[in-house]
């Protein structure tokens, strides 16, 4: 076998040398830490060998958790054969070694899992396009079940959120419609799906192209045909000023955060989501409260979160630490978390004439990554409100949901590329920094807790609505102080519409990720 480090070079553009002068990481000894079983090899698909090995060298190379990972010393990555001969050809592919890899690192203290949830491998070139180039391939809705009034015991489906440009967008499909049918198809309710484990529905979900019957809530049906397709997203679902007893409130909504800026041949470039965001922040000077929409935000590009947090901070707070990162030992001693490397503390630069005493965030379960970023940033510097969502588990006893926890991101390492047919193409972004705000806030492995919780569903109308129930919640507390309104009772407003345990197949690419990005000339040095 090939010396790794050799071809390494080739697939990242990276170089990696170790002196002798490196203290060695501090972990068990090797013959400690051994593959879940060593009686059946797979070397017979050469692709996935070199896919396997670099899943390998690349995770122990830049997890938080290295110390947790074999080899002991980090030279012996240099070793010829080592990785294969040791561990990797006793894996059938690249995910099985990333996942008995993150297997190995620290409990959650918590859950009891590895805490290490987030590290991925990407065989579609799919998250890259999503995040620098905002080109995501799906239908462009989620839907969910939905138990009201009328259709409780049973639970009918409807749509939660729907991606500007896509299919179902042009169509004319909104946050709030229910969904009569699909494909001529009636039996799609709870009470239909639910006993075949939604089999059917998902079917439906990965097909190339739907026919859809769709109630809007004013009663209208309208029937049309979407298909699964690529789009060029826009993620801003709603942007406006509401005027509500003398303030001035801006309203932003966004699903992903779409990179601002991308490297292109060493340069760094401005992608056209810079333009959008410009035109929507501008248009929002001069507001006396702000509410950012984040609940169905996975996350997406670090620099987007730095660039929003300039817009929203106060100019007295202009040129204070936004936030510092660290990095497993070898990056931390090589300086990459010092001033001016890679990793090294970010200030503010403040953008526009927004001025706020406090900003509102609207959150969920679902809430990750470059937003929780964007909101452990700027608690040092305003008043942070996060209104967050009940839920109701399976014993029927209320919970009172965290964002998902992920205060960790990566960015993306190639291994096989193709550039003729990109889509081939295999990449790995292991969790390899860790954010933490100007008082040293950051682990939220587990969630940011919320300042208040309330139902989401009670009130299901589309994005920037006042009358939406989360929405409504921070428009009452910007008046009163309180989020309870008359209609409703202590601790939140009173459930009557109830979100049933789903298990439809819908993932965003970018959910609960956090990326940053290289001008590619980035080189690892001894």
């Amino acid at each position: 076998m090939k010396n790794l480090l050799s071809y390494m070079v080739l697939l990242a553009g990276i170089s990696i040398t170790f002196g002798c002068k490196k203290s060695a990481p501090s972990i068990e000894e090797d013959t400690q830490i051994q593959p879940p079983q060593k009686v059946e090899v797979y070397n017979s698909d050469l692709e996935e060998n070199v896919i396997k090995d670099s899943v390998f060298y690349y995770t122990k190379l830049f997890s938080l958790w290295q110390d947790y990972m074999p080899p002991k010393d980090l030279k012996d990555l240099n070793k010829p054969d080592l990785i294969r001969n040791n561990y990797t050809q006793y894996f059938k592919r690249g995910e099985h070694v990333l996942d008995w890899m993150l297997s190995l690192t620290p409990k959650n203290d918590q859950t009891g899992q590895p805490i290490d949830r987030y590290s991925y491998l990407d065989r579609e070139g799919l998250i890259s396009d999503e995040v620098q180039d905002a080109i995501p391939t799906r239908f462009g809705i989620e839907v969910f079940y939905l138990m009201t009034e009328e259709s409780d015991p049973n639970a009918d489906l409807y749509i939660r959120m729907v991606e500007r440009n896509s299919s179902a967008w042009q169509a004319g499909l909104r946050r709030g419609d229910r969904i009569v049918s699909i494909n001529n198809d009636t039996k799609i309710d709870w009470d239909s799906q639910q006993p075949t484990g939604f089999r059917t529905l998902n079917t439906y979900l990965n097909a190339a192209s739907l026919q859809v019957v769709i109630q809007k809530p004013e009663g209208t049906l309208l029937s049309v045909t979407i298909t699964n397709s690529s789009f060029v997203s826009n993620p801003i679902l709603d942007a406006r000023i509401i005027s509500s007893s003398g303030k001035r409130i801006g309203y932003l909504a966004f699903n992903s955060f779409a990179a601002i800026e991308k490297p292109d041949n060493g340069v760094w470039v401005k992608t056209a989501m810079y333009y959008v965001f410009e035109e929507v922040l501008k248009g929002l000077q001069g507001i006396d409260e702000m509410v950012v929409d984040l609940r169905y935000n996975g996350g997406g590009a670090v620099i987007t979160a730095e660039y929003l947090a300039d817009w929203f901070v106060p100019s007295a707070r202009n040129q204070e630490l936004m936030y510092t990162s660290t990095m497993n030992g070898y990056f931390q001693r090589e300086g990459w978390t010092r001033p001016g490397g890679e990793f090294g503390p970010v200030y503010f630069n403040k953008r526009g004439s927004i001025e706020l005493k406090r900003i509102y965030f609207l959150v969920s379960k679902s809430t990750a990554s470059a937003s929780e970023l964007l909101m452990n940033v700027m608690k040092p510097h305003m008043e942070v409100i996060m209104i967050g969502t009940n839920a109701v588990d399976a014993s029927e006893k209320i919970v009172k949901e965290n964002t998902y926890g992920k205060p960790v991101g990566f960015w993306e390492l190639p291994i096989v590329n193709y550039p003729k047919n990109p889509h081939k193409n295999v990449s790995l972004y292991p969790a390899s920094f860790k954010t933490y705000n100007k008082l040293g806030e950051g682990d939220y492995f587990n969630g940011m807790v919320p300042t208040t919780h309330v139902w989401e569903y009670n009130e299901l109308f589309d994005f920037g609505d006042p009358r939406e129930t989360m929405l409504r919640a921070a428009i009452t507390h910007m008046h009163s102080g309180s989020f309870v309104m008359p209609s409703t009772r202590s601790g939140g407003f009173l459930r009557k519409n109830k979100a049933m345990d789903e298990r439809i197949q819908q993932h965003s690419n970018t959910r609960g990720r956090m990326f940053k990005f290289n001008n590619g000339t980035l080189r690892l040095k001894e």
